[in-house]
């Protein structure tokens, strides 16, 4: 996905964008990076298809005889709102409904409003963190939806409108009449929820809109490539992780030249930020420590570590000089300079930030912790092989949602 559209939208997955209060090394520039060759649209709380099939119902809802732009955003929310309500009539598909803690809180008690309105609102604020905020990026992405109106593009007309003609026009109408009031009618949100989940359910539908999601995504060619592979293996593996897809995709005789650059670019970076990440959080368990005594603690675990290095291959990554450093740092084993770089990335990119750096040494070289680790991370089996992928690259809602529109 490109900047301009999480401009537009203003929706950006929050867990996956740094700020002063978290990511102290910037690893979320460095993993999504490479995460976007793969993954043109996706983030990393995108990962229910239902979700997508509503926002599009939204978006076709929020146009649909409306009678002023300043009216578009309410009538989208008030649309998701009945959605929530007709899942929880229905008791079923509530997995990944966003707000569902409140929505279950309203639907019992009398009235239910639906609007803008504060005691409406399914989230503290539905529009950043509810599907107009969350989801739009993607159905950008995908073609579905263009504008910061999130209007309808032919192609998104074309799956809201074969949506709509499985619900019935009739059912529709229903739905629009739900939506249009200021308080949910309980008696027609129970007769019109069963229908509602089953068309959520159906399974040409959720093909169509997975595909429509995934399969031409223009601005990222690769992801084309790798939507068929995501298939084939979703339909062998009952039980998926996207590190194993990685491995995977890397063997088959179908994945193209690029595509295969890119997976081991990841492969052999994943670990050196895990590494980044473990150490870093240990670091801020250990307030008015002696750093001598952390580095001698730190060592014995840095002995004999492989770091694969394909990923300096990558001229444009992110932080790539304090990559760097730190890779030779720990292939050395030198425990000293595997903390001054932490120190230094860290001290760096919260001053760009405008904040101070978490850690840092003072005058006797003892280590001073401003941000507290409040699980402090142990060391033990930090080089230890298979251990587990940190960050999912945009590939565990990709799979996700591929595997969603094959049930």
């Amino acid at each position: 996905m490109t900047d301009r559209m999480f401009t537009i939208l203003s929706a950006f997955d929050d867990r996956a964008r740094p700020r002063g209060s978290r990511d102290p090394l910037g690893a979320e520039a460095c993993w999504s990076h490479l995460g976007r060759r793969l993954v043109g649209n996706l983030t990393t709380v995108t990962w229910n298809l239902d979700n997508f099939i509503v926002a599009l119902l939204c978006c076709r809802y929020a146009h649909q005889e409306q009678d002023g732009g300043e009216r578009i955003q309410e009538r989208y929310l008030r649309a998701e709102q009945v959605a929530a309500y007709l899942k929880l009539a229905a008791q079923d598909r509530l997995n990944g409904v966003l707000g569902i803690t409140r929505a279950a809180k309203n639907f019992t008690s009398r009235p239910i409003p639906l609007g803008m309105a504060p005691e409406a609102q399914l989230l503290a604020s539905q529009a950043s963190y509810g599907l107009w905020g969350l989801y739009s990026g993607a159905l950008e992405g995908a073609g579905l939806i263009a504008g910061a109106d999130r209007r309808l593009t032919p192609a998104g007309e074309a799956l809201a409108g074969a949506t709509v003609a499985r619900f019935s026009p009739d059912r529709w109408e229903e739905f629009c009449r739900l939506a249009g009031l200021n308080a949910l009618n309980r008696e027609l949100t129970q007769a019109l929820a069963p229908d509602f989940v089953a068309i959520l359910g159906d399974p040409a539908l959720r093909g169509a809109a997975v595909d429509a999601l995934l399969a031409r995504q223009d601005s990222c060619a690769l992801q084309h490539e790798l939507f068929p592979l995501a298939q084939r293996y979703l339909l062998q593996q009952e039980d998926w992780s996207h590190e194993d897809f990685c491995e995977w995709s890397l063997k088959h005789a179908e994945a193209g030249e690029e595509l295969r650059t890119v997976l081991q670019r990841i492969r052999s970076l994943d670990p050196l930020l895990r590494f980044a990440e473990t150490v870093m959080q240990w670091l801020q368990g250990k307030n008015n420590e002696p750093v001598d005594a952390l580095e001698n603690a730190l060592r014995p675990h840095l002995q004999g570590l492989s770091l694969e290095q394909d990923w300096l291959a990558q001229t444009d990554m992110p932080h790539r000089a304090f990559l760097k450093d730190l890779l030779a740092a720990l292939s050395d084993g030198d425990a000293a300079a595997v903390i001054r770089s932490l120190l230094k990335q860290n001290r760096a990119l919260m001053q760009a930030r405008g904040g101070a750096a978490w850690i840092e040494l003072d005058g006797t070289r003892r280590l001073v912790v401003r941000v507290r680790n409040d699980q402090p991370r142990d060391l033990e089996g930090m080089g230890r092989t298979g251990a587990g992928w940190r960050f999912n690259y945009f590939l565990y809602s990709f799979l996700s949602i591929t595997r969603q529109g094959l049930t």
